[in-house]
């Protein structure tokens, strides 16, 4: 292994850690990855009692905390020195799910642990394979606002026309914390985090890989999600998109609200 990937393999011995917590992730199968860190308990039985009402199998992905990291290895990670702790220990553990996804044949639905299920995941999840897409937003954060006619009722949107949606909407990031990603779509993403790093917030990133910069004049008008896209391109060399993407029109999740550990490392370390 090289990159981010072995540094992290070496270091933290991931193949060993995905530990079952419940029945339901035993399964081999398991259709859902739900990051969860070790310390929050309390959001991981929040999060199985909204499991325990969906058909698909799931399993819990014992989630990195940054500030755990020692300051050698963010070192020798591509923009692991620049990027807050909370963010490296975000886009670590979602990188820890691709990998996963990536090594089987059937994409996932990979979840944050403060998500409020809105609608049947196994439902969510036919529609995106159905779809032949690699990458499917299924946060309400990706999706038009209540009362928004954008896609004309169509199930699944285009990049452009979800952002475009969502002009003047509260929030400042698209939201990784619900999305189904194939294991091309993963392997993808891998690679692009092999060769350039970690500089960015794992939503943004993954909307990047599906827009590139060809992609982002289209979406001007947002100039929060032109301005983070462009700020990813700094980084990234995607001058056109390498996953095909889109979005769901009605979420399949919800933020919950609570508070980002995210952020709360960013701004302990700042």
């Amino acid at each position: 292994m090289s990159g981010v990937r072995g540094i992290v393999a070496r270091l933290f011995g991931w193949g060993d850690r995905v530990a079952p917590v419940a029945a339901p992730t035993e399964q081999v199968d398991a259709r859902v990855l739900l990051i969860n860190l070790d310390r929050d308990r309390e959001r991981l039985e929040r999060a199985t009692s909204f499991l325990a009402t969906q058909s698909l199998a799931w399993k819990r992905m014992p989630g990195l905390l940054g500030s755990a990291l020692p300051d050698v290895a963010r070192a020798s990670i591509k923009g692991g020195a620049v990027v807050g702790p909370g963010t490296l220990g975000c886009f670590l553990s979602h990188l820890h799910a691709w990998e996963l996804v990536a090594s089987g044949t059937e994409g996932a639905i990979i979840l944050e642990d403060d998500v409020r299920i809105q609608r049947d995941l196994g439902e969510c999840y036919e529609t995106a394979r159905a779809s032949g897409l690699e990458l499917l937003f299924m946060n309400n954060r990706m999706a038009p606002p209540k009362g928004s006619k954008a896609g004309n009722g169509q199930e699944i949107l285009s990049i452009e026309t979800a952002v475009l949606s969502r002009v003047g909407e509260k929030g400042h990031g698209c939201g990784g914390d619900g999305y189904f990603i194939t294991p091309s779509g993963a392997r993808s993403a891998i690679d692009l985090v092999t060769r350039f790093g970690v500089w960015e917030e794992p939503d943004w990133f993954l909307l990047f890989a599906a827009t590139g910069l060809s992609g982002i004049p289209a979406l001007a008008d947002n100039e929060i999600y032109a301005r983070a896209l462009s700020r990813a391109a700094k980084y990234y060399e995607v001058p056109d998109p390498i996953l095909k993407g889109a979005a769901l029109r009605w979420p399949a999740v919800r933020h919950g609200g609570m508070g980002s550990t995210r952020l709360e490392l960013n701004r302990d370390a700042s």
